[in-house]
């Protein structure tokens, strides 16, 4: 699986593959399901991203304040406001039963695999004019 990184964070991640589909694990620490956002593109492209803001609290152009804007930091190691990672799936993949848990700081996103004969399946041919 080909991937594409972007963003201010990128979560430590784990892929798995077995006989019945891939796992793709993403250490997103303090983070909740409201925070993160799947979404499957029509280049069959899985973009997982998340954006977690400090409260309802907004600035004079209505953009979220920033967090701890009076902190004066001496060290700061970590911050997981932001971030979007992006996977051009394989062919394999049934598209249709992709599903996802987060459980103690893990998303877990399962990639369920079609058998090489539903691959072939969805083959086409195209007309030469």
């Amino acid at each position: 699986m080909a991937q594409r990184r972007h963003g201010e964070f990128v979560p430590a991640m784990n892929i798995v593959e077995n006989e019945k589909d891939y796992q793709v694990e993403m250490a997103v620490p303090g983070m909740t399901k409201e925070n993160l956002t799947l979404r499957l593109d029509e280049q069959n492209v899985l973009t997982a991203s998340a954006e977690k803001n400090c409260g309802p609290k907004t600035d004079e152009q209505g953009n979220p304040e920033r967090c701890h804007p009076h902190r004066n930091y001496l060290r700061r190691e970590f911050s997981y406001r932001r971030f979007e990672q992006s996977f051009e799936l394989p062919d394999d993949v049934d598209k249709n039963l992709i599903s996802a848990t987060l459980t103690d700081g893990i998303l877990t996103i399962t990639l369920p695999k079609v058998t090489p004969e539903e691959v072939t399946k969805k083959d086409r041919f195209i007309e030469i004019g």
